[in-house]
């Protein structure tokens, strides 16, 4: 069994269930892959969640127009957190295309204020955003798998649970305007490399 059909360039792109299912960033440029095209974070990018006893996986969330990232699961109850966001309007896959659409800092902070968090509870189908997490990136659960800490505007803010208001605990995280720090690379922030947290 063959899983994802491209590098997962963007971490984190997987995360393994507690019946031993795998949530993988997989890339779904219709073009194929070029290369350097398919590593850009916005573009083709869709969270599958794959089993490895039947042999079969589906495709997270993505309604049109959009890419998937950021798979988490929830230690307890094995609960899929992940982020929605727009894709790109620009085919980075067809021949004579600019590789990177966003390619300022402003850019960049302005198609990460456009995610969305959702969660998909284990065993179900059905994935529902969650609320006031316009913004969110790179969730992860708790220890206790009840909430989750996540990115939004440069700050860590929790969620006690799936149903509260979220709550900035920290701000502002580290970001760059030149991609050649090594802050950002082909549109991914490593955020969580800033923090670590148990719950």
């Amino acid at each position: 069994m063959v899983l994802g059909t491209a590098p997962l360039f963007q971490p984190p792109a997987l995360a393994i269930g507690p019946s031993g299912e795998l949530n993988v960033v997989t890339n779904s440029n219709p073009n194929g892959g070029d290369g350097e095209g398919e590593k850009f974070v916005w573009f083709g990018k869709s969270v599958e969640t794959c089993s490895p006893v039947s042999e079969s996986y589906s495709v997270v969330g993505a309604q049109p127009s959009s890419v998937t990232l950021n798979p988490a699961i929830s230690p307890v109850d094995g609960s899929l957190a992940f982020v929605e966001a727009p894709q790109s309007s620009q085919d980075i896959g067809a021949p004579g295309a600019p590789y990177a659409p966003l390619q300022s800092w402003t850019q960049i902070a302005g198609w990460y204020a456009t995610h969305t968090l959702w969660v998909l509870p284990h065993g179900t189908t059905t994935s529902t955003e969650i609320s006031d997490t316009a913004g969110a990136s790179d969730p992860v659960w708790s220890s206790r798998g009840s909430g989750l800490v996540f990115v939004k505007n440069q700050g860590l803010w929790l969620l006690a649970n799936t149903g509260a208001e979220p709550v900035e605990v920290a701000s502002p995280l580290a970001s760059s305007t030149e991609p050649s720090s090594g802050k950002y690379l082909f549109g991914y922030v490593d955020w969580p490399d800033q923090f670590a947290w148990a719950g």
